[in-house]
């Protein structure tokens, strides 16, 4: 097996475990306490999905991002402080009720986010492992997927924060995903059905995954398997597909040596800034205890306008169609991405 092949299944088993793994965890342990080190790889695996959202800042020390910047002002730079500055005052100018309609317009962007990665996650691990393009099709299925996670995520995180009168909603949506949900695997079936011939078995595996990466907030209970299950996942994912992009940083020297220590660090760094965004929310979650102060309800909302910017720039880098993002993004997974033998 050539170097480059194997760097290709190196990252989709990679990537696929990557996603399997949190998943199983919080599903089928993440609540089991009384199990020797599972606290500990608990808050392990949710500090690195904390940290995915400040990890994106480290485009911003590559010189080929900043050339994509430049030239969209708006989307990279501009939008994003006004999403924090601006989330962080509407927050704290809101009653209870409006932060609650706020954080259920946030939730639902957040699943959306979730789901545009997961079309990426399919791709990449389709490309690496068989060299074939998903079809259109599929796409949509696991976007189908993703609409029923906007329908049930509401049930899931926000039965507890909007008004009294938005409550029958909430739980009528859930129903109607779960609905949606039972289409999608019908429609899964037929389609694995008349195409199984293009599918490998890593392929076939990742395509499931991505399209049902939701339904644990359907058929499990808890926040562990209702929300974390997939929720961690993302980040980690995340975490791997900016790995790949800070050790190919353009400005950095090609040493292993400095290529390791400049992913400890951004890792470290992420980390920490994702410490301090959760920490920021969790007092804030216990609000009715120490009776927030405005201050906090703007650094609460300046977290979520972060969380926010993180999807306004991620949907812009890696959207392909354009000639100078698929060229960047050419260079960092060019690996897996070359056509041909390897």
């Amino acid at each position: 097996m050539s170097t480059g092949l194997s760097s290709k299944l190196a990252f989709c088993y990679g990537l696929l475990g990557i996603t399997l793994s949190p998943m199983v965890f919080f599903i089928f342990v993440g609540a089991r306490a009384d199990i020797a080190g599972v606290a500990a790889t608990k808050w392990l695996l949710m500090l690195l999905g904390a940290a995915h959202v400040p990890a994106t800042l480290a485009f911003y020390a590559d010189p080929g991002f900043r050339q994509i910047a430049a030239h969209n002002p708006w989307r990279y730079l501009r939008a994003p402080i006004a999403l924090i500055v601006g989330s962080g005052l509407v927050f704290a100018a809101s009653s209870a009720p409006a932060q609650g309609l706020f954080y259920c317009v946030f939730w639902l962007w957040l699943i959306w986010h979730y789901g545009r990665q997961n079309v990426g996650v399919n791709a990449f691990i389709s490309i690496g492992a068989s060299g074939r393009t998903p079809h259109v099709f599929e796409r949509r299925l696991i976007t189908a997927g993703v609409v029923a996670g906007m329908f049930g995520i509401l049930r899931v995180l926000a039965v507890d924060v909007v008004p009294s009168d938005f409550k029958p909603l909430v739980m009528d949506l859930y129903h109607v995903g779960f609905g949606v949900y039972a289409l999608v695997a019908v429609a899964t079936l037929v389609h694995l059905v008349a195409h199984r011939e293009n599918f490998s078995a890593l392929g076939l595996v990742s395509f499931l995954t991505c399209v049902f990466f939701f339904v644990p907030m359907y058929l499990t209970r808890g926040m562990d398997g209702m929300f974390l299950s997939y929720a961690i996942t993302h980040g980690c994912q995340y975490i791997l597909f900016m790995g790949v992009t800070a050790a190919s940083l353009s400005a950095m020297p090609d040493s292993p040596r400095l290529k390791t220590a400049a992913l400890a660090a951004m890792l470290a760094f992420a980390c920490l800034l994702g410490w301090v965004n959760s920490s920021i929310v969790d007092l804030k979650t216990g609000a009715d205890q120490i009776q927030a102060t405005r201050v906090l309800d703007f650094l609460v909302g300046a977290v979520l306008g972060l969380t926010m910017s993180h999807f306004v720039v991620d949907a812009g880098i890696w959207r392909l169609s354009q000639k100078a993002q698929r060229e960047y993004l050419g260079q960092k997974f060019a690996f897996l991405l070359a056509s041909g033998k390897n």
